[in-house]
């Protein structure tokens, strides 16, 4: 059971996400920001103490959006802070883990409304009117004598606004949102994708580990859904052939007689 950021990503211990003023859509069930960015805060590693560095701190922010078939797209991301070859290994591994943790955090923590300029909220009865005039008869400063159908004659600019949601998900709602999540990541399974399981399945069996364990461990998901990646990407020549059974990886061949 995962209890803190670090244990979804080595390192990771904030994680939060900003909506800005984008329109809601849909994934799944889910009311969601249709773009929105989401940053993740890292601790550096010391490969001689083989710890977490305290203080020096680096950051990874990836822009997300939701397609209008209610898929989510990682349109982009950004590593600021003396870029390595160890922090692009880590986010390479672990970018379909950050898009799924983004996912649920943009759904657990924001609902959608609107506001006045000066951040006043509208009930919500009065949303319908308030699209579809485009702005309303409205004095900023008295919105009691408009809930009271006595309007001042100064318009006002509505905006989108995302709250933060007070009441989290139930068991049951988490449930079906990470259902929903690993259902739309995969019905977009590219070559780009099924590189990176390649990636991971090759260096778990370098490593010693069992590499459909690494790959169950890395994107979240069954154990039958990490073998049939495998079998995709050794489909598109990104593994190697192996019998059944047997776990196989490119070796150099020996020449006769040696």
């Amino acid at each position: 059971m995962v209890t803190e950021l670090k244990d979804f990503v080595p390192g990771l211990h904030t994680a939060f996400c900003e909506p800005g003023q984008s329109e809601p859509t849909v994934l799944g069930k889910f009311v969601v920001p249709k773009t929105f960015i989401a940053v993740f805060m890292f601790k550096d590693y010391d490969k001689e103490t083989k710890a977490w560095l305290e203080g020096d701190d680096w950051k990874v922010i990836f822009s997300v959006s939701i397609s209008d078939l209610g898929t989510p797209v990682l349109d982009g991301l950004d590593i600021s802070k003396n870029v390595t070859r160890w922090k692009i290994k880590l986010i390479e591994q672990y970018r379909y883990t950050l898009l799924e943790l983004a996912l649920q955090i943009v759904v657990k923590t924001l609902t959608p409304s609107y506001r006045d300029e000066n951040e006043r909220l509208f009930n919500e009865k009065y949303y319908e009117k308030l699209l579809k005039d485009g702005y309303t008869k409205l004095n900023a400063d008295n919105l009691d004598e408009y809930l009271n159908k006595e309007p001042r004659t100064d318009p006002v600019s509505i905006v989108r606004w995302w709250d933060g949601n007070g009441e989290p998900l139930s068991a049951i709602e988490l449930r079906e949102l990470k259902t929903t999540i690993n259902t739309k990541l995969r019905k977009k399974i590219t070559p780009e994708y099924l590189q990176h399981i390649a990636t991971i399945y090759t260096q778990a069996e370098l490593d010693g580990r069992k590499p459909v364990i690494a790959v169950m461990e890395s994107e979240r998901v069954e154990h039958r859904t990490a073998s049939d990646y495998a079998t995709k990407a050794r489909k598109l020549g990104l593994l190697p052939e192996t019998t059944p059974g047997v776990v196989t990886i490119e070796t150099p061949k020996r020449k006769k007689g040696k």
